[in-house]
C-alpha cells in the first residue's frame, strides 16, 4: 500500500514556533510529529509515501536523506507554488505507475493512531473512489464536518458552522483513501482542494464510486494551535495516544530529555522538557513546553506556556498561561510575560518589562556598566552567567579590548588578564584572551591572581588594559587601566561602541596576536617576597593572612 504525506504548509497558527521550520517537524516529547505518523504506516504495512513539499522542504529532504524510514520508502514532490491539498496529491503521483491503485492521504503535522488497514479493506469492500476517515468532536464549531447516512454514504459537508447550524459533530480528519480514478478530477498545475473542490463535485455527479465515510474511534489532534500543541503531548504522556514513547524519558508526569540539568529546589508538574536544556534552581514549571538548549534561570516561573529552542529565561522570569516565546529570545530579569503573548524569535526584552502584548518587530541594545576603578563591585560589564555573559561574548569583548588599548603606544597595546578561581571564570577569560588575540594585540594570561596581583603585574609588563573575570549566578568583567586607573570617557565609548557595533578589527590569520601564559608569576614565595619588599618595615610579629585565595592563605610576614 502507498501513501501520500502532504507536508507543505507553512503552519501560521504556530508561528513563531514554525518560522524556522515546517510544522510536520514540531517536535511532540521530543520528536518530529511527522515520526508519529510514518511509524503509523509502518505498522499498517505502507512501503512507500511520498512527500508533498513546500515551506521549508530541504529540512524534510534532508531529515530523510537516506529516502527510507523503518520500512517506509520515502520520495519527495515539491510544490513551486501553493497547489491546494488535491493540486499537490495530483502533482506527487502524475505518471507513476506505482500509485495505479488505491492510495492513502494523510496529514504530516496531525497526531492520530487511526486503524489504517481497517480503513482501506473498508474502502475497497464498499467500491468507493474515496472514503474520508471521520471523528467525532467536542465543538464542531472548529472544524470541516461531513455529513453522512447510516450507511456511511456521505450527503454533504459543513464548513466550521455556527453553533445554531451545526447538524452533525463528525470532523473531516484530512485522512482519505482514494482510487486513482479521483485523480482525473483534479486539474493540472493549479490549486485545487478536496474538501472545497473535488469531493463537493464527486458529491454533485455521483461519479468515479461516489463517497463514503468512515467513522474512526482512535485518537486523533489537529494540532493547529498553541492549545492543541500542548494537549497533544499531554495525550502521548497520558497513554491516550498509541505510539512509541521514550519510557527512559518519562520522570512521572513529565517528559525529560538528554543531558538536561535541574537546580535545587525546582518544582517541575505535566512539563515536556527538551534535549540540552538547563533548569536554575527555585524554578516553578507548570504544564510547560521547554524545547531544544533552552536556559531557564534561577527564581524562574513558567505556567502552561511554551519555550523555544536556545531561548534564554533570566534571573526570575515569569511566563504564564498562553505565552510563546520564539527561538533564540532573551527574556531580561525578572521580567513578566502574560496576556498570551507572544515573542517572536531572536527578540530580546528589557529586565523588569512587562509584556502582555506580542513583540514581533523590536529590538534590542545592550549596556554596559558605568567603568568605575573607584567601585571595584560596579566595575566593568557585568550579567547573568552563559545568559549575558557568555563565551561568545566574552570573545567580542576581547576583541572589543583590544580595540580600546590600540590608540595607546604600541608597547601598551598589551592586556593583562585574570579570573577566579572556577571552571566559568576560566572559561570566560579563555574566550577573552581568543578575541583579544584574534584582534592582534598580545594578551597575558595571569592565572587566577587576585586583583592587586594582577595589577601589579600589569603594571611589570607594561600592559595598558586589566581584565578580570569572576563568575557566579551572574558575571563580572572588570576593565580598567594600567595600575587600576578608569578608562578614560573616549576609551569607555570606543569598548561600547566596538561591542554594540563590533567596531574592531579581525587580525588575518599570521596577525593573530601572541598570547604568553604568565600562571606560575606568583608562586607562593615570590609573592611574600613582593610583599615584604612592599611592606617597608620589620616587625617582630608573625603575621598570617587568612582568606579564600589558596596562595594568600599561605602567606606569613615575619
Amino acid at each position: 500500500m502507498k501513501a501520500i504525506i502532504m507536508a507543505g504548509g507553512e503552519g501560521t497558527r504556530l508561528r513563531p514556533l514554525t518560522c524556522s521550520f515546517p510544522k510536520p517537524l514540531a517536535k511532540l516529547c521530543g520528536r518530529p510529529v511527522v515520526y508519529y505518523i510514518l511509524d503509523l504506516l509502518d505498522k499498517h504495512g505502507f512501503d512507500e509515501a511520498i512527500f508533498t513539499l513546500g515551506y521549508k522542504a530541504g529540512q524534510i529532504e534532508e531529515l530523510f536523506e537516506t529516502g527510507q524510514y523503518k520500512n517506509v520508502k520515502l520520495r519527495f514532490s515539491r510544490e513551486e507554488f501553493p497547489l491546494g491539498t488535491a493540486g499537490c496529491v495530483k502533482q506527487a503521483v502524475s505518471g507513476d505507475t506505482a500509485y495505479v491503485e488505491d492510495f492513502l492521504v494523510i496529514s504530516g503535522d496531525a497526531l492520530c493512531d487511526f486503524d489504517l488497514t481497517a480503513a482501506v479493506h473498508e474502502h475497497r469492500n464498499s467500491g468507493a473512489g474515496a472514503t474520508v476517515i471521520t471523528k467525532r468532536v467536542n465543538d464542531p464549531r472548529e472544524y470541516g464536518l461531513v455529513l453522512s447516512d447510516e450507511s456511511g454514504a456521505i450527503t454533504g459537508f459543513s464548513e466550521k458552522p455556527s453553533y445554531l447550524s451545526c447538524i452533525g459533530d463528525c470532523a473531516n480528519t484530512g485522512v482519505y483513501v482514494l482510487s486513482r480514478s479521483v485523480m482525473e478530477l483534479i486539474p493540472d498545475g493549479i490549486q485545487c482542494d478536496f474538501a472545497r473542490d473535488v469531493f463537493p463535485q464527486m458529491l454533485a455527479d455521483r461519479q468515479h464510486g461516489g463517497l463514503r465515510a468512515y467513522e474512526e474511534s482512535g485518537y486523533w489532534c489537529d494540532i493547529g494551535d498553541f492549545t492543541t500543541y500542548i494537549q497533544s503531548q499531554q495525550d502521548i504522556l497520558n497513554g491516550k495516544v498509541k505510539c512509541y514513547v521514550d519510557e527512559s524519558r518519562r520522570h512521572g508526569n513529565n517528559h525529560i530529555g538528554r543531558n538536561v540539568s535541574i537546580g535545587e529546589n525546582t518544582i517541575v508538574d505535566a512539563c515536556i522538557i527538551g534535549d540540552n536544556v538547563s533548569i536554575g534552581s527555585n524554578v516553578k514549571l507548570q504544564g510547560a513546553v521547554i524545547l531544544d538548549s533552552a536556559f531557564i534561570s534561577n527564581g524562574a516561573t513558567v505556567n502552561y506556556a511554551i519555550i523555544g529552542a536556545n531561548a534564554k529565561l533570566q534571573h526570575s522570569v515569569s511566563v504564564y498561561e498562553g505565552c510563546v516565546i520564539g527561538e533564540g529570545c532573551v527574556i531580561g530579569r525578572e521580567a513578566i510575560v502574560a496576556g498570551a503573548a507572544k515573542v517572536w524569535n531572536g527578540k530580546h526584552v528589557r529586565p523588569g518589562a512587562n509584556v502582555t502584548k506580542d513583540i514581533k518587530h523590536s529590538g534590542f541594545k545592550a549596556t554596559l556598566h558605568a567603568l568605575d576603578a573607584t567601585q571595584l563591585s560596579d566595575t566593568g560589564v557585568t550579567g547573568e552567567t552563559n545568559v549575558d555573559i557568555t563565551p561568545e561574548f566574552c570573545a567580542r569583548l576581547g576583541a572589543a579590548l583590544a580595540v580600546t588599548s590600540a590608540k595607546r603606544t604600541p608597547a601598551a597595546r598589551r592586556i593583562a588578564l585574570s579570573c577566579e578561581d572556577n571552571n566559568a571564570s576560566k572559561a570566560m577569560k579563555l574566550a577573552v584572551i581568543a578575541g583579544v588575540s584574534g584582534a592582534g594585540a598580545e594578551a597575558f594570561d595571569v592565572g587566577t591572581a587576585t586583583q592587586p596581583q594582577l595589577l601589579h603585574a600589569a603594571g611589570l609588563l607594561d600592559c595598558g588594559i586589566v581584565a578580570r573575570v569572576k563568575c557566579g549566578i551572574f558575571a563580572q568583567v572588570e576593565v580598567s587601566a594600567a595600575y587600576g586607573l578608569q578608562l578614560t570617557r573616549v576609551e569607555e565609548r570606543r569598548l561600547e561602541a566596538a561591542l554594540a557595533r563590533s567596531e574592531y578589527k579581525n587580525a588575518d590569520w599570521n596577525g593573530f596576536g601572541e598570547i604568553h601564559s604568565l600562571q606560575g608569576y606568583f608562586e607562593r614565595d615570590l609573592y611574600a617576597s613582593m610583599l615584604r619588599n612592599h611592606a617597608g618595615f620589620k616587625s617582630a610579629y608573625r603575621l598570617k593572612i587568612n582568606c579564600n585565595n589558596e596562595i594568600l592563605t599561605c602567606v606569613r610576614i615575619h
